[in-house]
């Protein structure tokens, strides 16, 4: 089977747990926290390691192939490609994977 990940959004509370060692994201902190950074790569990284992160349910989709206004979307439809998608993500254990992963602390 192959991945889809779908979701995302912004974490906003835990920061202040930042080394300096981590003083690179320290300074990215207010993009971040705008709303426009989304943690997709970090998730689907973390995710490979520790699927008990989400909540994963099998769908058959599509991609639109055909240039326009919808291209690039993703459907379900039935005979399509049977996936693996990531319907929900466990915010608060994801943010602390993150963060002391970032500060060096897993192991």
């Amino acid at each position: 089977m192959q991945w889809a990940i779908r979701g995302g959004g912004r974490l906003i509370h835990g920061w202040e747990n930042l080394t300096a060692d981590a003083g690179t994201l320290r300074q990215m902190l207010g993009f971040i926290n705008s709303g426009d950074y989304y943690f997709w790569d970090p998730l689907a990284a973390a995710v490979a390691t520790d699927e008990g992160l989400v909540t994963i349910q099998t769908q058959t989709l599509k991609v639109i192939e055909v240039e326009g206004p919808e291209s690039e979307r993703t459907l379900v439809a039935e005979g399509a490609s049977t996936v693996r998608v990531c319907i929900g993500a466990d915010g608060e254990r994801f943010e602390e994977l993150f963060i002391n992963t970032l500060n060096g602390r897993v192991t």
